[in-house]
């Protein structure tokens, strides 16, 4: 889960700092990584738990 918000912190930061522009397709890019790094992070944790 964390690997999402720093996905997010990396783009706010690179906004506000490097005042890179927001556009709908980098919006679209960054919410696809992060729906499949959330999701890879929930399907390994459910295979951990049913092993332990």
């Amino acid at each position: 889960m964390y690997a999402g918000g720093a996905t997010v912190l990396v783009v706010v930061t690179g906004i506000i700092f490097f005042d890179e522009t927001i556009s709908l397709s980098k919006i679209l890019g960054v919410s696809l990584i992060i729906i499949g790094v959330v999701s890879l992070n929930i399907k390994g944790s459910s295979k951990e738990r049913m092993t332990a």
